[in-house]
Parts: structure tokens; sequence; C-alpha cells
């Protein structure tokens, strides 16, 4: 389970750095919020079973920064290799000039390094965020259960309106048919 929590981190963040949508954020705040001794403690407590799955949260860090630029090296070269054949085919659509595609280039000995540095302060924000939420998990947990609560019934509640909405709205339409 130790092993599958790391690899879901890294291939989350490759995959999210290429541009393709995987909520990876979640997953970074979840792997520092699993190394916080707190949790790490509340969890064996409650489950024996728990005692070994404690993650580092150095280890989900550099996981994290290396999926995060190994995946944007990759969308990079998928950009150099393939931007002027989707303006081409696509522009119209997506609206940017070769003058912009020029200003966009950058030069990969230059887009390593900056990427790198982005990454790592980005990913050790998030993960900081988890293990600082994770050291007030007891107090954190009864406040979102109050909030959770909330959130569910207001939702459930906004379902209910839209569906009638949509109910009404349909009903209406039949009627001037007729």
């Amino acid at each position: 389970m130790l092993g599958d929590s790391f690899l879901a981190i890294f291939v989350l963040r490759f995959v999210s750095s290429m541009g393709i949508p995987a909520g990876s954020e979640p997953a970074i705040i979840g792997g520092g919020t699993l190394a916080s001794d707190k949790v790490h403690k509340l969890l064996a407590i409650r489950e024996p079973s728990y005692e070994f799955f404690h993650l580092s949260l150095v280890v989900v860090i550099v996981l994290a920064v290396v999926g995060e630029v190994m995946g944007s090296v990759v969308g990079y070269l998928t950009g150099l290799k393939g931007q002027r054949l989707a303006v081409d085919k696509w522009g119209k659509y997506l609206l940017p000039s070769d003058k912009d595609l020029d200003r966009a280039e950058m030069a990969f000995a230059k887009f390593v390094p900056f990427t790198a540095i982005g990454c790592t302060t980005w990913v050790t924000a998030q993960s900081l965020l988890g293990y600082s939420l994770g050291s007030t998990y007891d107090s954190l947990r009864k406040k979102l259960s109050y909030a959770t609560s909330t959130v569910a019934v207001l939702v459930v509640a906004a379902i209910v309106a839209v569906t009638g909405l949509i109910w009404h709205r349909i009903r209406t339409m039949r009627e001037e048919r007729n």
C-alpha cells in the first residue's frame, strides 16, 4: 500500500504536468497529510494494519517534483513538435499567431531549470500544507464534519431545485406545443 501511494503521487503529478487534468494537487496535499505523525498515530490506533503505512514527507516532495518535471518535459517536447501543426489545423479556434508562437518558445536549457524551481516551490508548499493539516487532524475533522453536512444538504437542495426547474421548463414547452 505504501508503494502504491508513492506511485500514485508520481503518476498523478506526471500526467497533470502534461496538461491532462488528473487531480494531482489533492494527492500531494493528501501525501503531506499522511506524512504527518499525528495522522499516522491516529490511523495506527484505529486500525493496526496502518502501523507501517507512514509516508515520508521528503519522499512525497521528491517524487512529486520528479514527476512534475518529467511530465513538463514531455509536454514541452510535445508542444515543440506539434505546435505549428496544431495552429495550422485548429488556429482559427485557438487564435494564436505565428508571432505568439515565436514569443512562447523557450530554449530547453532555460525551460528545465525554471520548471524545476517552480515545481519544487509549488509541490513543497502543497506538501507542507497537507502536513500542517495532518497535525490538526482531530480538530479539523470535527469542524469539517459540520461543514460537510451543510454542503451536502445544500448540494442536494440545489439538485432538487435544478431538477424541478428543468421539469417545469419541459412541461411548459410541451404545453406550448399543444
